[in-house]
């Protein structure tokens, strides 16, 4: 298993799926500067997805259930139905088609996961990942980073960044101070007692 940075903007994507799974999919899929062709199909769509794809021209939905061979000429595909059967089947017709696909109800019937991540500005976005084996270790990473680093991280890159680029020589100037401080020594010994009263 690798991580890496995917360019979606020339991508077709299908969703399968219109509940809270997908919602947050979709979200994370039309974060600026993503634009990919997304196709949706489900059943139904409240208001608050409806309201999520007019946001984006390219968002095309489908009111009818899901047929096989949906997913042709599709690179990737997300099951996030909240029909086991139905996740499992579009997984496998994904998969013997060689099409990146997630399921949203089955981590071994998936070859790609979704990260739980954290923009601290345009510069810096921190990804978590467990490869799809805890969803609450990556979130209970996220919100440390959201509610006690976030801040603090976004200070330390306004000190060495101009207009939306780093400074090469306040970056050194920090770097060196940084080296020269014993703020991460006291990090370090703050995290290695955090969840001491959990065991």
């Amino acid at each position: 298993m690798i991580n890496f940075n995917f360019d979606i903007n020339d991508k077709r994507i299908l969703i399968v799926g219109s509940g809270s799974v997908a919602k947050r999919r979709l979200k994370k899929i039309i974060e600026p500067p993503n634009n990919p062709y997304i196709k949706i199909i489900s059943l139904e769509f409240d208001n608050s997805f409806k309201m999520l794809m007019s946001k984006k021209k390219n968002i095309y939905k489908v009111e009818r259930p899901y047929r096989k061979g949906d997913l042709n000429k599709f690179d990737i595909v997300l099951a996030c139905t909240n029909d086991k059967e139905l996740n499992e089947r579009i997984s496998k017709e994904a998969i013997a088609k060689k099409i990146l696909v997630n399921n949203a109800s089955c981590r071994s019937q998936s070859n790609i996961y979704f990260t739980s991540n954290i923009k601290i500005n345009n510069i810096l976005r921190i990804d978590l990942s467990t490869n799809g084996k805890s969803p609450f270790i990556s979130k209970t990473m996220r919100i440390i980073f959201e509610r006690i680093l976030k801040k603090s991280l976004r200070r330390l890159l306004n000190s060495i960044t101009d207009k939306g680029k780093i400074n090469l020589k306040k970056e050194k100037k920090i770097k060196v101070k940084l080296n020269n401080s014993d703020i991460i020594k006291k990090i370090l010994l703050k995290s290695n007692k955090l969840f001491d009263e959990l065991f």
